[in-house]
């Protein structure tokens, strides 16, 4: 089956689709796999790039890998466990474009590398039983191996390694393979009980080949040259290099420590009972005279200084680059900052503990460092920091590249001190003194004014080690973190509110040029509670599917600034990659934020200034209703009174109308009267 891609360019604006929007974010899909059964019948790789899905096909079966079919088998041969889904059953490499897994056809197994069948063996021979001849990948993924059993007479087993699908010499036990793999992935080798030998004679095979004069321990220095470790005679050990002898007296196989760099390497040689020589690239250190072990020694990053941890009968001391320093109650933590320039360590001296830094000994504290963590580094440069507390753990300080700095009252919250990876800028979060709960983002030393921390969410298998409070972009120049501050509550970058779609956040992650930024969050302005990828706050694409489920828990950031992550959408599981185009970036973003805070202020002022003049307008148009409320109950009581009066006046005149008529008509009486006399 041919894989199913299809590349899609889309972006959003005001929750309309717009499909030709200049500056929209890539967003290409491709399908995986069908959707998850019951149990779940996929399995993905650690990177979450590659999804390996076990599908029906008629009566038998076939393993789909990013919608890729392989071959067609009988039944799958899971590996530790039981089912197609347990751990490793099917293997990756690291970026996960390759996998290997092994599956039954008819009577015999077959192991499948890459879609296309690697080695084929009788079934009888039983491979990848138990803990022992498991299908395995070497940590590169350049290589695939296991064990097969054969039986070169009857009654007779033998077994042999098989490596890229070549097996190896027989061996006599099915469990006495030892291979290493060197750091480059090009080289490896192993030992093995030799078949027909020597009860204790055992083979080695380098690069494919088996060689003569066999170690008993292997491995490969930095640079791929190949080690051996072999007993000798007085019960010590002889460590050779590319089958040259480095060094004899070897103490203990495990007391050997090589540079992560070059060919350099460290020894603890016995030279009696109770003495111990240092050794370092077969000369003995003069400085560990006295010593009565090496408990680890440890390279700087460029290979060229040491530091090596010693034991006397009553205390520990240090040796750096062939100088012998103080001896303390306990060493911890020997290390370098990533420029190799600063020798750095922890001791206990007392009931005090102090970091040493090339030499010089910091003030004493109570307890130094997190939870897990001591000392915190960033990937570049010479930068170093940690933190200390005293007073039964009320008084806290974070030290800086040995610059103190009080935490007034703030108590730094587990391992949450990280750099930026070019060590410019750090940050963590922090609790106040005797309490659990984040209330403070501190970065550079300075507490941020009013915010409130809340945790963004990675999925059930992503932890970062500062907890998930904060992100640091690569340069340091950036800061993102959730938040509440006052009013404000969202996604902050650089103390700005970019985001206000609540305070659940899925998975931000700078771009690797520090130049975009994305992350999952709720998509506003929808009635039901739908999520989508954002790219310097555009909407790239919305999602299928919740993002916290066990599919979307797979999110990666590329080298190339590529975001992407599984889920399932409708009946399949499809992979998306997220890129951010190029006319957008974190400076848009904090200008968009920043207009748009603007427009908010702007539009309030505006809303005051409307609301201000409609109710000034109200006030007059209350005045004037009430002036003329007035006038007219005025005119009301004036033509009232006025009405009285009139009322007064007429009945005054009607009384005296009626007087006079009544004394006209007694007049006219009178007369009438007298005019009949």
């Amino acid at each position: 089956m041919r894989p199913l891609l299809f590349p899609l360019v889309v972006a959003f604006a005001t929750g309309l689709l717009a499909s030709f929007c200049v500056g929209a974010p890539k967003v290409e899909q491709l399908e995986v796999g069908p959707k998850p059964g019951n149990p779940p019948n996929y399995i993905i790789s650690r990177n979450g790039l590659t999804l390996a899905s076990l599908v029906m096909k008629g009566t038998r079966s076939v393993v789909v890998v990013n919608g890729t079919e392989g071959p067609v088998f009988d039944e799958f041969i899971p590996m530790g466990g039981s089912s197609f889904n347990s751990p490793d059953s099917v293997l990756f490499s690291p970026d996960g474009k390759s996998q290997a897994y092994a599956v039954r056809v008819g009577d015999n197994y077959s192991v499948v590398r890459d879609g296309k069948e690697l080695f084929r063996g009788p079934l009888a021979n039983r491979p990848f039983q138990g803990t022992t001849g498991q299908l395995r990948m070497s940590p590169g993924g350049k290589h695939v191996y296991f064990m097969d059993m054969v039986s070169p007479a009857p009654s007779q087993n033998a077994w042999r390694l098989v490596v890229n699908g070549k097996p190896g010499p027989l061996s006599s036990n099915n469990n006495s393979f030892s291979i290493s793999f060197s750091p480059d992935d090009s080289r490896w080798v192993y030992t093995a009980a030799k078949f027909g030998g020597a009860r204790d004679e055992r083979l080695m095979v380098v690069d494919g080949k088996e060689v003569t004069n066999p170690g008993q321990i292997t491995r490969f220095t930095a640079d791929n040259k190949l080690v051996t470790v072999s007993p000798d005679p007085q019960g010590t050990w002889t460590l050779n290099i590319e089958g040259k002898t480095a060094v004899k007296g070897v103490a203990q196989p495990e007391k050997i420590w090589f540079s992560s760099v070059g060919s350099r390497f460290a020894a603890a040689v016995r030279k009696a009972p109770e003495k111990i020589a240092l050794v370092i690239d077969g000369k003995e250190v003069a400085a560990a005279d006295g010593a009565r072990n090496v408990t680890e020694v440890v390279f700087s990053p460029d290979g060229r200084r040491y530091l090596a941890v010693c034991q006397t009968a009553a205390a520990n001391f240090v040796i750096t680059d062939g100088k012998k320093g103080p001896e303390y109650r306990t060493v911890t933590w020997p290390t370098f900052t990533h420029d190799s320039s600063r020798a750095l360590y922890v001791v206990g001296s007392g009931s005090k503990s102090f970091v040493i830094t090339e030499g010089q000994e910091s003030a004493g504290f109570e307890g130094i460092g997190g939870q897990y963590v001591k000392l915190a580094l960033p990937k570049t440069g010479k930068r170093f920091a940690y933190t200390t507390y005293n007073g039964m753990n009320t008084e806290h300080t974070l030290v800086v590249d040995a610059t103190p700095i009080p935490m007034n009252k703030r108590a730094p919250m587990g391992d949450s001190l990280v750099f930026s990876e070019n060590g410019t800028r750090y940050a963590l979060v922090a609790t106040a003194t005797g309490r659990s709960d984040i209330s403070a983002l501190i970065i550079d030393g300075e507490e941020v004014p009013g915010m409130l921390p809340h945790r963004m969410m990675w999925g059930t298998s992503d932890q970062l080690n500062h907890m998930g409070y904060f992100v640091l972009s690569p340069d340091g120049q950036h800061v993102a973190n959730v938040g509440t501050r006052g009013a404000e509550r969202g996604l902050f970058v650089n103390g700005k509110l970019v985001s206000s779609t609540g305070s659940t956040f899925f998975r931000p992650a700078f771009t690797p040029d520090s130049k975009h930024l994305i992350w999952v969050a709720l998509i506003p302005d929808k009635t039901v509670r739908d999520y989508g990828v954002f790219v310097d706050g555009r909407l790239a694409v919305e999602l299928p599917s919740p993002p916290n489920d066990g599919i979307g828990s797979r999110w990666e950031m590329t080298a190339d600034g590529v975001y992407q992550f599984l889920t399932v959408a409708g009946n399949v599981i499809k992979r998306y990659r997220v890129t951010a185009p190029d006319d957008t970036s974190i400076a848009t973003l904090l200008a968009e934020a920043e207009n748009a805070k603007a427009k908010l202020a702007a539009d309030a002022v505006a809303a005051k200034k409307k609301a201000d003049a409609d109710a000034l307008a109200a006030k007059e148009n209350a005045d004037a209703d009430a002036a003329a409320a007035a006038a007219k109950r005025k005119a009301d009581t004036d033509a009232a009174v006025a009405k009285r009066k009139a009322d007064a006046d007429a009945k005054t005149k009607a009384r005296l109308d009626a007087l006079e008529a009544r004394k006209k008509a007694a007049t006219d009486a009178a007369a009438a009267k007298a005019a009949k006399r």
